[in-house]
């Protein structure tokens, strides 16, 4: 995949007020406009485009859904099995041939059910059943898998094999999440439960760097442009910039910059960056809209640089192809079209 062909899911910005509760709920988050209508899908997380330019989504009340655009119309794919646990939004990821997985809900230390979706047909399908997954990379073909022993960064559609420097031992680290921008660039946030410290390591091809180390939030969002400068954002909301993540040196310097977010932990890990080539912007506290400057990590307000009325919503999902199809998933308000000036 290309890096234009990103999506920051996972992750969510809830803007809500002192209330930490389930994203479907109705008539409990705040609402800066009751103009826009309410569509009864839920929270959406938005995936992929398929081959007829409609969008697969994990929808919070009806589970994978495909949208069309054009029609303002939701469908489901074509099951050819049953899915008896819920999706969830972690456990989500594309790869380079036409394929979407989805990964099931599962005990502690049980092996996940994982269906692929075809994006020619939008076919529903059993893929595996051999991994406890811990995590997908939604927008790269990458997974964190618990082997038992270690901790295993994996091919989503070659698994069983870890990536170059991928394997870490569960002796250091109680738990691990990954996201990816990419297929080659992706992001691997490590816990160890004993000092309730972050380690985070940043995948650039096969090469690995040690971006943060020792910090008490973990990273929600993050982004690297064409030119190798990076951005990453941290739970408290505190940004850090690197010029170069290929660089020898394993730690971005702090920016000194944050942005004002909510804590939202336990709802979702990862928050959604909104990207327009290198540019990168994100929602915030009282969803205003922020520019990141990917030259200092500095956020300043940037509502003329996007079209779309974005304060009306609440976005936890983007998807791009880089040719001006732009789409955020929100809480209640289904999917909208993003444009920029």
């Amino acid at each position: 995949m290309k890096k234009l062909l990103i999506v920051f899911t996972v992750v969510t910005i809830i803007i809500a007020f002192g209330i930490s509760c389930n994203l479907d709920n109705d008539g409990i988050f705040y609402r800066a406009s009751l103009s826009e209508p309410i569509v009864d899908v839920g929270a959406v997380t938005v995936i992929d485009f398929d081959d007829a330019g409609n969008i697969i989504a994990l929808t919070k009340s009806s589970g994978l859904r495909v949208y069309n655009p054009t029609a303002d119309s939701w469908s489901y794919p074509t099951e050819t099995v049953s899915n008896t646990s819920p999706i969830l939004s972690s456990l989500l990821a594309t790869d380079a041939d036409g394929d979407i997985y989805a990964g099931e809900q599962a005990g502690e230390g049980e092996n996940n059910t994982i269906y692929s979706i075809t994006k020619d047909t939008d076919t529903f399908d059993s893929y595996s059943t051999l991994y406890d997954v811990e995590s997908m990379g939604l927008h790269g073909d990458i997974m964190v898998v618990d082997t038992g022993t270690n901790f295993e960064v994996q091919v989503v559609s070659s698994p069983g094999t870890a990536v170059t420097d991928g394997t870490f031992s569960k002796d250091d680290y109680t738990d691990a999440r990954i996201l990816a921008q990419d297929d080659t660039t992706y992001l691997l946030s490590l816990y160890n439960a004993s000092t309730d410290l972050y380690t985070s390591y940043l995948f650039e091809g096969v090469t690995r760097h040690e971006v943060i180390s020792g910090s008490e939030t973990a990273v929600r969002a993050f982004f690297v442009d064409s030119t190798d400068q990076g951005i990453f954002i941290l739970s408290d909301g505190t940004i850090y910039h690197s010029d170069d993540v290929t660089s020898t040196t394993v730690a971005p310097a702090d920016s000194g910059y944050s942005v004002s977010l909510t804590d939202t932990d336990e709802i979702i890990e990862f928050l959604p960056i909104i990207t327009n080539g290198d540019a990168v912007y994100m929602q915030i506290l009282e969803n205003a809209i922020y520019s990141i400057d990917m030259d200092t990590g500095e956020a300043v307000e940037a509502a003329a640089d996007i079209a779309t009325t974005l304060t009306t919503v609440d976005i936890i999902s983007y998807i791009t192809d880089g040719a001006g199809n732009n789409f955020a998933g929100t809480i209640e308000h289904g999917i909208i079209e993003i444009t920029f000036n």
